[in-house]
């Protein structure tokens, strides 16, 4: 598949804007498959506007990952009005992860599976991902900083003992916060938690907004012991990961939960990243939907497409 890289000084996640510092962006194209010179034609070319990247997972009716899209099968609007791809790619790149894990005292018979889970998820990916660890109780703490070794995150996963309530709010509020850290364009965040928050400082309201602008895909594993607790979390879980353009799981035990953790592994392996210069160059802080349809010339019937529906525009 013909792949198209855009390199910008600062680029954004699953939808957000990538406000160019310095003018001059690096267009590569390689060769097509097949093609063994190694000579890819480079130009560089400066530009003055502002790109919208989008990451955008293609399922068929089986629930099977379509990888054989190309640019010219997309269609990309915004506030209804069709907008030009400028940038496709469908490549291993790599990602900047954000592991973000319930650590509170119902977790305690739960620990392992997911303590397992959650380093099949760092250890599947990329040899240049990198990786942060959060966990929370009573309070959410940044427990392992951007890191490309998944030891120290095991070493502390393994040190961590279940405690307290469940801050999930702040942590997930922290999640955002770092993973804008991040080197890498692409984003994600992995939220497992078995309950409802008791405990943050933030509500979900703010938290929401705040997913909403973050550029970062979110994904959320609710592992619910407690019916109860279930039925609370889970429409909270369902809405974080939707304003994420990620999505929500709810396992029936923990021990398909690092079955899980490898299936959004792949998913983000299998995202297509669609990239354009809006037609509105207003940065006026309102928001923007964002629309993407399959033509039916691709010839995938009933295809589904997960992706972030709209993002804020930036102000000046």
């Amino acid at each position: 598949m013909r792949s198209v890289l855009m390199m910008l000084l600062l680029a954004s996640g699953s939808a957000g804007i990538a406000r160019p510092q310095d003018p001059a962006v690096v267009v590569e194209t390689p060769d097509k498959e097949g093609d063994s010179t190694g000579a890819g034609v480079s130009f560089t070319l400066n530009v003055n506007v502002d790109l919208v990247e989008l990451q955008v997972l293609a399922t068929d009716r089986a629930g099977r990952h379509v990888t054989t899209l190309d640019a010219a099968d997309f269609v990309v609007t915004e506030d209804e009005i069709p907008q030009r791809i400028t940038l496709f790619r469908q490549d291993d790149l790599p990602v900047s992860l954000g592991l973000v894990i319930d650590n509170s005292r119902s977790m305690e018979r739960k620990k392992d599976r997911v303590d397992a889970a959650a380093l099949s998820f760092v250890g599947y990916n990329n040899a240049e991902d990198e990786a942060f660890l959060i966990h929370f109780d009573d309070a959410a703490r940044l427990a392992e900083g951007f890191t490309r070794n998944p030891e120290p995150i095991r070493k502390t996963l393994g040190a961590i003992r279940p405690y307290g309530q469940t801050a999930l709010f702040d942590a997930v509020s922290m999640a955002l916060e770092t993973i804008g850290l991040g080197e890498h364009a692409q984003k994600a965040i992995l939220l497992i938690s078995d309950g409802a928050d008791n405990a943050s400082t933030r509500d979900f309201g703010s938290v929401l907004e705040e997913v909403r602008q973050s550029g970062a895909t979110l994904y959320a594993i609710g592992v619910f012991g407690n019916p109860s607790a279930g039925r609370e979390a889970q429409p909270v879980l369902e809405a974080l990961a939707e304003a994420g353009g990620g999505r929500a799981f709810f396992p029936e035990t923990a021990e398909e939960v690092p079955a899980l953790t490898l299936r959004i592994a792949r998913e983000i392996r299998d995202q297509y990243t669609l990239g354009y210069v809006p037609t509105n160059p207003l940065h006026d802080g309102t928001w923007r939907s964002v629309r993407v349809d399959v033509r039916p010339e691709a010839g995938v019937p009933n295809i589904r497409l997960g992706y972030r529906h709209g993002y804020y525009a930036p102000e000046d």
